[in-house]
């Protein structure tokens, strides 16, 4: 039964009188047997139902008489089983007198297959529905799995932007801080700068030269050095007047020369211009910071890292 359950069909059980049986009793077996092993018979049964058969001495015939209420052997019926639940029901019981003949038999079981085939599609709808509310429920768990993925992936990646842009604030709040720190640094080292310097020499007292600054933006600057003192001085000054020295050259048209900081310190302004000369005009050249896009060109790539031209007002004057 558990099989024409699975399979959505009735099943028809036969249990036969012990041996020995005699008289009335063996004359119904011998018939019903001969109409079971019909080919007619054979052919009906297993296209539409499940076969079932024992002896009344065995444990599962009393039990199956128990449930048609029979006593007496042999029994023939036909035994639905409920696929929602499983339990078993007798829809139909022969009353062997006479036996039925293979024709009877077919007959018989068409009836009763008939009759009661409202079970059968009553089974197979409800199977359908709980076929249909499974693949349902195993797709909203899919969908439910999917989204819980899905969220737990965008929190990943929320997760990423934000440390992303924790990470991205604290290298900017150092560089900010770095910057500063620079700042006060260069304005300490300049401050410490003017100070040494100190006051420029008087015009009518020791030899002096006065050094010009010219710069990018149009800017002038201008200071009396003592002829004696190093060109690491200018440096010094120009550094207090915000040039960067670590980066600009000082560039003069006479004598034809470009200084560094890390250069030509060492040498007097007496020695580099002759004990005659009382000026120094001295243009500062900075690089300039300047992203060039690929439409700009080489032109104007050229154009910021060429020399300052000379305009004429650069170079050496003597007294007199």
């Amino acid at each position: 039964t558990d099989f024409a359950r699975q399979k959505g069909i009735f099943t028809v059980v036969y249990i036969r009188p012990n041996n020995g049986a005699k008289g009335k009793t063996k004359k119904q077996d011998d018939r019903v047997c001969g109409a079971l092993t019909d080919k007619k018979v054979i052919y009906q049964i297993n296209k539409h139902f499940a076969f079932w058969s024992t002896a009344q001495s065995s444990k599962q015939a009393g039990q199956l008489a128990s449930l048609l209420g029979e006593k007496k052997y042999p029994i023939l019926a036909v035994i639905y089983t409920s696929a929602s639940n499983g339990k078993r029901k007798v829809i139909a019981k022969h009353h062997l007198n006479p036996a039925p003949t293979a024709p009877a038999l077919l007959s018989w079981l068409e009836q009763t297959r008939k009759m009661n085939k409202g079970l059968l599609l009553g089974d197979r709808r409800r199977q359908e529905k709980i076929k249909k509310e499974i693949a349902l429920m195993k797709e909203q768990r899919e969908a439910y799995k999917q989204s819980i993925q899905q969220d737990k992936l965008n929190e990943i990646q929320e997760e990423k932007k934000r440390q992303e842009e924790l990470e991205r604030q604290a290298e900017e709040e150092e560089r900010k801080w770095k910057e500063e720190e620079e700042k006060a640094l260069i304005a300490q080292r300049r401050a410490a700068k003017k100070e040494a310097l100190g006051t420029e020499p008087p015009a009518d007292g020791a030899p002096a030269v006065t050094v010009q600054l010219r710069f990018a933006d149009g800017r002038r600057a201008r200071r009396r050095f003592l002829a004696a003192e190093l060109l690491e001085k200018v440096f010094d000054w120009a550094d207090t007047e915000e040039v960067d020295i670590n980066q600009a050259k000082l560039v003069s048209t006479y004598p034809p020369r470009t200084f560094t900081v890390n250069e030509n310190q060492a040498v007097s302004l007496a020695d580099l211009l002759g004990h005659q000369a009382k000026t120094l005009s001295l243009t500062v050249d900075e690089p300039i910071v300047k992203k060039v896009t690929a439409a700009e060109g080489k032109d104007e790539e050229e154009e910021i890292n060429q020399e300052p031209k000379d305009n004429g007002d650069d170079g050496v004057s003597s007294c007199g």
